[in-house]
């Protein structure tokens, strides 16, 4: 990965001369969106002749107060959310976060009357770990020392709810947060730049550090690392294979950080046939928060599942814990559509306080593996960022008199079927291969 990096750097830094500026999304996925998190501050990252140059901090809000005109948003936004105009602070609403980078290099254009090289997107958990590395950061607009161990009860007692356009309030806490942990980090001693390196890698491969550059070199080798946000593309090697793909991807439009109570848990069941694989998926979750003042309160989460455009969707539903006053999503209520070479089903789930709610798909597709020896069935997982640190079981049968002859990864054997007990902190690929 570092001999990747180091082809680019020069092209990245402007190390061969001249001056690269890159947009930096400060995101926080207690309030969830789709490429991580509610956008409360951005920055602006200068390189000059290869040298980090400055980290420029300002609050969101400032700068959407300088759009002229009217931009209609994304349907989910005005009816769901209540925004009757597009701004920044709402345009990482794609699911990729390539096609989200340009929207939000458009934005800022529009309202900085300025163009960048790139997007960068981190997540409070970046900055949770950055913190860890440093030690302890004073964030002296707050008078707050904040740790590793304080940061999220911290940020979530400085969530800001009174922010307007235009407004000329303080940078908010995370922005006031970031500025003082660059300038700690330009001080750090070899040792602690090695411990920086290997923890900037991981939220890397985590999917909470994401990046698209504008330069289509680079842009390519970062796509291949897997870091760019973008919707996987994989497919099987042979014929008699089959590619799944799940991608969920939420976001939070209730205005307040209900993601900071929420727990949540995936059970997935895979039935391969000789001429079908079917699928039932459920997402569980859990609303922790005591009551409904903020930053908890109800979670409205719309929600977006992709899956291979090929699947016939049979069922969409949602109930309460046990299955208890079941709702089956029609019409209106349920979005379908192609993007891409995926199907996306997008709905809203509302997650009341203290209660818990099941939602449950039910999807197939047609194959046809009984004229051959073997067959193989791979699924990719993708992990949302700022999803955090999520089970994911799955249950896998087969054909009978058929037999298992590869897995991976480990899996356990519970009644002829294949048991996958996973975490999903990163992108995930699981698959077995079978033959009579």
């Amino acid at each position: 990965m570092a001999r990747k990096v180091l082809e680019i750097w020069p092209e990245m830094s402007g190390s061969e001369g001249g001056k690269r500026d890159y947009l930096v999304l400060f995101q926080n996925e207690n309030e969830i969106r789709p490429t991580g998190g509610f956008i409360g501050s951005y920055g602006i990252l200068s390189f000059e002749n290869g040298v980090l140059n400055n980290m420029e901090i300002k609050d969101i809000y400032e700068i959407d107060g300088q759009l002229k005109g009217h931009v209609e948003p994304p349907e989910e936004i005005k009816d769901i959310l209540g925004e009757a105009s597009y701004y920044m602070r709402d345009a990482n609403w794609q699911a990729d976060f390539v096609k989200a980078s340009k929207d939000l290099q458009w934005f800022f254009d529009k309202e900085a009357g300025r163009k960048v090289d790139g997007v960068i997107g981190i997540n409070l958990a970046v900055a949770k770990e950055l913190v860890g590395v440093v030690g302890e950061v004073l964030v002296p607009d707050f008078d707050e020392k904040i740790t590793k161990d304080n940061l999220y009860e911290q940020a979530e007692f400085y969530s800001e709810t009174k922010f307007f356009p235009g407004s000329n309030q303080k940078a908010s806490f995370l922005g006031g947060l970031g500025k003082q942990l660059f300038e700690e980090i330009k001080s750090l001693g070899p040792e602690k730049r090695v411990d920086l390196l290997v923890k900037t890698m991981d939220l890397l491969e985590k999917n909470e550090i994401q990046i698209s550059l504008n330069d289509k070199t680079a842009a390519r080798v970062v796509a291949e690392l897997g870091w760019d946000g973008s919707i996987w593309e994989g497919e099987c090697a042979g014929e008699r294979c089959v590619a799944d793909y799940v991608f969920m991807v939420e976001a939070n439009l209730g205005v307040n950080k209900a993601n900071y109570f929420m727990l949540k848990n995936v059970e997935e069941e895979i039935e391969i046939g000789l001429n079908s694989i079917a699928r039932r998926l459920r997402i569980n979750y859990e609303n922790t928060a005591k009551n409904s003042s903020w930053p908890g309160g109800d979670y409205k989460n719309y929600l977006r599942i992709y899956l291979p455009k090929e699947v016939s969707l049979a069922e969409v539903s949602v109930s309460k814990e046990g299955g208890e006053g079941k709702k089956v999503y029609s019409g209106s209520e349920l979005k379908i559509r192609d993007v891409g070479d995926k199907k996306e089903v997008g709905f809203l789930v509302t997650v009341p306080v203290l209660e818990k709610r099941e939602v449950e798909l039910k999807y197939s597709s047609s194959i046809k593996i009984g004229e051959g020896e073997k067959f193989s069935y791979l699924n990719y997982i993708q992990k949302q960022s700022g999803w955090g640190n999520v089970s994911w079981v799955s249950l896998v049968s087969i054909p009978q008199n058929w037999q298992i002859l590869q897995v991976e990864p480990v899996a356990t054997v519970v009644g002829g079927k294949l048991l996958f007990n996973q975490k999903v902190d990163r992108d995930i690929k699981m698959g077995v291969e079978i033959g009579k």
